[in-house]
């Protein structure tokens, strides 16, 4: 299995992760440049930082943030980073069920 989030944010190669990360850094007022060395894990992590809660209604579009996490396609690099996540948190993927990306 790829460790996406030990990956740096630009050798994914994946339109749908790369929205994300758009996605993520547009909703934190951040230069999305500032993090294509870092990894994922860094990203997360600074998000995870965040003075504010971030949610969908930060974002101005409809996008990955904004997708149910179970109707994500099950070979995208995205639904691939939830699936490290609840792995990291000892949990399952139906954990996501019904909760959007950004949640």
């Amino acid at each position: 299995m790829t460790r996406y989030l030990e990956k740096k944010i630009r050798e994914v190669h994946d339109e749908d992760f790369q929205s994300l990360i758009d996605e993520l850094c547009h909703c934190a007022g951040w230069d999305r440049e500032q993090f294509d060395n870092h990894t994922t894990r860094f990203l997360l992590m600074a998000t995870g930082k965040e003075a504010r809660t971030l949610s969908h209604q930060h974002s101005a579009f409809k996008g990955v943030l904004t997708t149910k996490v179970d109707k994500l396609r099950p070979e995208s690099v995205v639904f691939s980073v939830c699936q490290e996540l609840v792995r990291l948190k000892h949990s399952h993927i139906e954990a996501f069920d019904g909760k959007l990306c950004c949640h």
